[in-house]
């Protein structure tokens, strides 16, 4: 899923399907964009990275697993290949957890060659192209497209508006959540 797919649904959402008809969306179109519609795209690009980033904060963290070593007993942040946001798990080579202490910029722990597990921060989106990076089977277009209508109704001082989509927002984000089938409860003797 890209940018533009998202965008597309938000458009319409916003009632602004005259930007689906520019060069922006649709090659064969001979209408350039105003700058006003260049404004509203990038305005909606920046929303859409709000939206993603709340998402992988709050509800479903993007993972991921690292293979690292440490020496001097710490480990700096910034030599993990994407940016943390929280560590979830770190294992030694046996696949045994071991213990660790947190500070800003860099964790503590013994020597050696573990095994991490942490969520991090997808890059931030700048183009109509970039794919998007969101947890797989969480979240869909709609979803995105309801959050980001919602940040672009909120950045304009819509406030009821806003309210409206974000309500629709966390409803999609919490089915999300919920299991697929109801836990079945075998049967008691109350009678």
């Amino acid at each position: 899923m890209t940018v533009s797919d998202v965008l597309k649904l938000v458009l319409k959402n916003i009632s602004r399907e005259d930007v689906l008809s520019t060069t922006t969306f649709d090659s064969s179109s001979e209408i350039a964009p105003t700058t006003e519609q260049s404004k509203l795209i990038s305005d909606l690009i920046a929303c859409l990275n709000d939206t993603v980033q709340s998402i992988v904060y709050i509800y479903h963290p993007l993972k991921k697993v690292e293979n690292i070593t440490v020496t001097d007993e710490q480990f700096n942040y910034s030599d993990l290949s994407e940016t943390l946001i929280d560590i979830m798990k770190i294992k030694d080579a046996s696949g045994v957890s071991e213990r660790f202490t947190t500070f800003p910029s860099f964790f503590k722990c013994k020597n050696g060659k573990y095994t991490i597990t942490y969520s991090y921060v997808p890059d931030m989106l700048t183009s109509l192209t970039d794919v998007l990076i969101i947890p797989e089977g969480k979240v869909n277009e709609r979803i995105l497209a309801t959050g980001c209508t919602s940040r672009f109704y909120l950045k304009r001082g819509m406030y009821q508006d806003a309210n409206v989509w974000d309500v629709s927002f966390q409803r999609l984000l919490l089915v999300g959540q919920r299991p697929k089938h109801i836990p079945e409860m075998s049967p008691r003797g109350w009678y």
